[in-house]
């Protein structure tokens, strides 16, 4: 069993959300609940990347109900809050497509 993750088996929309990666049990679980408009929560993080699916806490897997001590964003001051996960498999399907692995 390889000890990596080969990326190119979960570059589509319908794979990435499935890749062994973010299975609950084994993997780093899943995404947070959607939330439309993350900038209130995070003013770094950009409401226009392509085919947002989540934003809010990660609620399942390991990392659920999680405390992150710092941050939002590039802050290192201490503000606990709820560690947040946000996939887009549009962006993922474009950014790792199998033509822009091989050009790599």
């Amino acid at each position: 069993m390889p000890r990596y993750w080969d990326f190119s088996l979960d570059n589509t929309e319908d794979s990435f959300p499935n890749s062994p990666l973010f299975n609950e049990v084994y993997g780093f679980g899943g995404n947070g609940p959607y939330i439309q408009n993350v900038s209130a929560l995070e003013p770094q993080t950009p409401t226009l990347i392509p085919g947002r699916t989540g934003g809010g806490c990660v609620d399942s897997g390991p990392f659920a109900n999680l405390t992150v001590p710092m941050g939002l964003g590039f802050s290192t001051t201490y503000t606990p809050h709820c560690m947040r996960r946000d996939f887009s498999p549009e962006l993922v399907s474009l950014a790792l497509s199998d033509s822009m692995i091989q050009a790599a």
